[in-house]
């Protein structure tokens, strides 16, 4: 294991010029499309024999730890061709920093989106999200986000009082406009992530 200034080095660079140096193979797990294939071919299958000879009943839920997607993705598409009766759920520590922000944490739904999208396919999505609803949480993000920091501009352009308060540290809902602009950019990362990726598979949103 290595230490690594992530603010100063990405682990991945570290990693990729650490095997360079030591001759070793750089898997790069996070663009290596052999990453899920396996998760796909062997963790898949191997859950769902062991469901199957447990019991359908005693298992409902699978959840895996989200770090280059590989295993969920993989999993995931394997116990959904299987059984519907089965969620996939993903989740991140706490102390992981991906999750704060705004734009952070849209890329993680728009992430899901897409993993939704490879396991269940396009037709599926549209039950929940279509074209219409991408248009409308765009521009109601959009707006909210334009109203906002006109707002936060005004008041504090002209020395006047905001009527919103600073916020408790610790207490999300009392965090004033920076929660409301968080969700806004998060929503418009997520919808644009999607909507480059629908535009890529299939030539349309």
């Amino acid at each position: 294991m290595t230490v690594v200034d992530v603010a100063s080095e990405p682990p991945t660079t570290k990693a990729k010029a650490t095997a360079a140096e030591k001759g070793w193979y750089y898997m790069n797990w996070l663009a290596n499309d052999d990453n899920p294939e396996y998760h796909r071919r062997v963790t898949g299958p191997a859950i769902v024999q062991a469901i199957s000879r447990e019991g359908r009943s005693l298992v409902d839920t699978i959840t895996v730890g989200v770090g280059s997607a590989g295993t969920i993705t993989g999993v995931g598409e394997t116990i959904k061709a299987w059984t519907n009766d089965v969620r996939i759920v993903a989740v991140e520590p706490f102390e992981n920093q991906a999750l704060g922000g705004g734009f952070s944490g849209g890329a993680i739904m728009g992430a899901g989106l897409m993993i939704y999208v490879t396991a269940f396919g396009f037709k599926d999505i549209r039950r929940f999200f279509t074209y219409k609803t991408y248009q409308r949480v765009v521009l109601c993000s959009l707006l909210t986000y334009a109203a906002s920091k006109c707002y936060s501009f005004y008041t504090g352009a002209n020395d006047i009082h905001s009527i919103i308060p600073l916020g408790t540290p610790g207490a999300i809902l009392s965090s004033g406009l920076i929660l409301v602009l968080n969700i806004c950019v998060g929503l418009i990362v997520t919808c644009t992530m999607y909507a480059f990726y629908a535009v890529f598979r299939k030539g349309e949103v």
